[in-house]
């Protein structure tokens, strides 16, 4: 499965409600399909789920707990100050190779990931993975306060923590975090069925900027399902709806940058693609 740090192509932008600025831009869609096949059942795990997490501060009633939670609802906030931080221990030292950051709209311009496997309150012994400095509030095209940042290790870590380390922020509040994702993909099993093997040649897209045509073995009943760069059900269509996904959740919210699966079924047969959706 491929990730990448998503700060490519033209957002809307949004300040803050509460600031009352706002400033648009026109929204660019592309989208690239590549071939990916492999047993149904597989899955990503999320690696941070209800792991252990320590901050430098919080904001009354935005718990540390909240980004490993697994609720994107709720939230972590930090102080109101520039220099605040949260690390996640996982126990033990664990393998993983693609990190998602789901801000809420406070977010930092200028942060650091990093590593460890000896937990510290400063910048000792911590090893810095992805340093992005100019990484400002963007929106999506449902106008959600929210920003899902994707990053891909070029080789797998092992290690114990893994920490957010905020450096600026973009506004006067503190740093929030809806959730924190961990993943290794590479150790999702990828094999075709030995009893129905199948190859990319049989499903066919054709993509464009409101959505992606899909077909099938020229079949005229078959089922789609997207799952979401967690490995989550963002999409069920069937029947008519089948052939065409239009970026959309089965909440009707326009989705984010990552890449996608799509798993289409027609007669107990069934084809996977993955699909990278960048904005």
């Amino acid at each position: 499965m491929e990730w990448e740090h998503c700060q490519k192509g033209q957002f809307m932008k949004m300040i803050k409600p509460r600031l009352s600025k706002l400033a648009a831009v026109a929204a660019m869609v592309g989208v690239c399909v590549v071939g990916w096949g492999f047993q149904a059942n597989a899955a990503l795990t999320n690696l941070a789920l209800h792991k252990t997490v320590t901050v430098s501060g919080s904001e009354a009633g935005l718990l540390p707990s909240s980004v490993t939670d697994g609720d994107t609802l709720t939230r972590w906030g930090s102080a109101w100050t520039d220099s605040q931080w949260a690390y996640i221990d996982f126990g033990a030292a664990t393998t993983f190779d693609s990190i998602a950051i789901w801000w809420e709209h406070s977010n930092a311009v200028e942060y650091m990931i990093q590593t460890a496997n000896t937990a510290t309150s400063n910048d000792q012994g911590w090893t810095t993975l992805f340093h992005p400095t100019n990484d400002y509030d963007t929106i999506n095209n449902d106008n959600s306060l929210s920003i899902k940042r994707y990053f891909k290790l070029a080789t797998p870590s092992n290690v114990r923590y893994l920490k957010i380390r905020c450096i600026k922020r973009e506004y006067q509040w503190g740093y929030s975090i809806h959730e924190l994702m961990v993943f290794n993909t590479a150790s999702t099993p990828i094999s075709y069925s030995a009893t129905s093997p199948r190859t990319s040649s049989n499903l066919n897209f054709t993509s464009s900027s409101s959505g992606v045509s899909i077909k099938f073995d020229g079949a005229s009943g078959f089922s789609s399902d997207v799952f979401g760069p967690n490995g989550q059900l963002v999409r069920h269509l069937s029947g008519a709806d089948a052939s065409f996904w239009n970026y959309k959740d089965a909440m009707g919210h326009s989705v984010t940058n990552g890449t996608y699966l799509l798993r289409v079924t027609s007669a107990g047969k069934t084809i996977q693609e993955k699909i990278a959706v960048y904005r």
